[in-house]
């Protein structure tokens, strides 16, 4: 998997998290450094949460981050999560048609997303992908951050949810 990429520049008030964020737990929840802004977990009630900010932890070990919430255009408290707390969540053909990916094969499900192709191994729990132009294997992804991860490194842009 490629590396974490910084904020982007709308972002840029909030500090990045490899530097709020220096430690994580090793036998527990995920890693910080596999997560963005705009990335999509689980927290420890199997709720979807976008991730819009990082906080850092006076234990050193966790970091906690969370989603904005307006009512009626304010703001009111965020719905927040620890990264010991937090599980990917799965990708699979909900989550492609979500981000805009057209199933292009019924018998193989197979989907094509912008310039990839992704191919199911159900078994093993991930999904190859391949770039559909030059059909180079560009790597296998399991989860729905890790397909947001790649899409913004290879096009430079947010993929759309």
């Amino acid at each position: 998997m490629a590396a974490p990429v910084a904020p982007r520049a709308r972002d840029a008030d909030q500090p990045d998290y490899r530097s709020v964020c220096k430690t994580q737990r090793k036998d527990t929840g995920m890693k910080a450094q596999e997560l963005r802004l705009g990335n999509y977990v689980h927290d420890r009630n199997g709720n979807v949460i976008r991730i819009d900010f990082f906080e850092h932890l006076e234990n050193g070990f966790d970091c906690k981050f969370g989603q904005r919430q307006f009512l009626n255009g304010e703001q009111i408290t965020p719905l927040t999560e620890y990264t010991d707390h937090a599980t990917p969540i799965q990708l699979n053909e909900e989550w492609l048609v979500k981000a805009g990916a057209n199933k292009i094969d019924d018998i193989l499900d197979i989907f094509e997303l912008d310039r990839f192709q992704l191919f199911p191994f159900y078994t093993y729990g991930f999904w190859k992908v391949i770039d559909k132009e030059t059909k180079a294997y560009i790597t296998k992804v399991s989860y729905i951050h890790e397909l947001q991860n790649m899409y913004f490194v290879l096009n430079g842009e947010e993929l759309p949810l």
